[in-house]
């Protein structure tokens, strides 16, 4: 459970051969909140997870962890403290599920300790029935589905173990039950486990229901960012994506969701 602080300060970044500029960021993103990263197409979400990682150099800036800049650490010493999740993972060879979570445990150990020293296959099994992936365990991860695929991605990094998830669009291949699955899980990561939890979204009928921070993102910039529901109320949300949208409440939770306006 970890009481540190991921902290950006004047964080930018710019691809080369573009003239658009990510950012700047500042900010302080705190343990036990999940922070939605969201905006049209082309908005800058995936490049801003990265640059969060420091898995970018960054233009300008820095991002910490605590007191340690991330962008002078080992690739093996930031692995220990963040994982990032893409939407999908090219592996050349052929996995099975369960070898895919194994990995997750290597970061903590050296080869040694791992050979000696295994962790305990309790904890691989333990996010194995969280994610319901028991029937995916012997499966070639080259083998799955979209959506099974990102539940095995997200297994590995929960497997990691690390403070900081940073995932990009966690249910884009989800079906609706195994969303609302990942869904309770990463709030109840958030909220005992104290993880930091960076998410960048696409579905705003969905975000309103578990994100605690929002940022609206548009062209590289984050035009306005705060709690969820200022946000999602917020007339910036119309603006940014050039539609009409409803804004409107959960009738379980009560928490503010937005729907497409009905035109017919």
């Amino acid at each position: 459970m970890t009481t540190i602080p991921l902290t950006m300060d004047n964080l930018s970044f710019k691809w080369t051969n573009n003239r658009s500029i990510i950012g700047p960021l500042s900010g302080v993103l705190s343990p036990g909140h999940i922070t939605a990263l969201i905006g049209p197409n082309g908005a800058g979400k995936s490049t801003v997870l990265r640059l969060l990682g420091a898995f970018l150099k960054p233009l300008s800036g820095t991002i910490r962890y605590g007191d340690q800049n991330l962008s002078r650490l080992s690739p093996s010493a930031r692995a220990r403290i963040l994982t990032l999740v893409p939407q999908v993972l090219p592996i050349g060879f052929d996995l099975n599920v369960r070898e895919l979570l194994s990995l997750g445990t290597y970061v903590h150990h050296s080869w040694t300790e791992r050979i000696f020293h295994p962790r305990p296959l309790s904890e691989l099994d333990n996010v194995i029935v969280r994610l319901q992936l028991q029937k995916l365990v012997d499966k070639p991860y080259n083998q799955l589905s979209g959506g099974e695929a990102q539940r095995a991605l997200l297994g590995m990094a929960l497997v990691q173990d690390t403070p900081v998830l940073l995932l990009d669009e966690p249910t884009a291949h989800l079906d609706p039950g195994h969303a609302q699955t990942l869904i309770a899980y990463l709030k109840e990561l958030a909220r005992v486990d104290r993880k930091i939890i960076v998410v960048a979204y696409h579905d705003l009928a969905t975000v309103g229901l578990f994100a605690d921070t929002i940022w609206l993102m548009d062209k590289g910039q984050v035009v306005i960012n705060g709690p969820a529901q200022n946000i999602l109320e917020s007339n910036k949300i119309s603006e940014i994506y050039q539609t009409h949208l409803t804004v409107t409440q959960h009738p379980v939770s009560k928490r503010t969701v937005i729907l497409p306006q009905d035109n017919s």
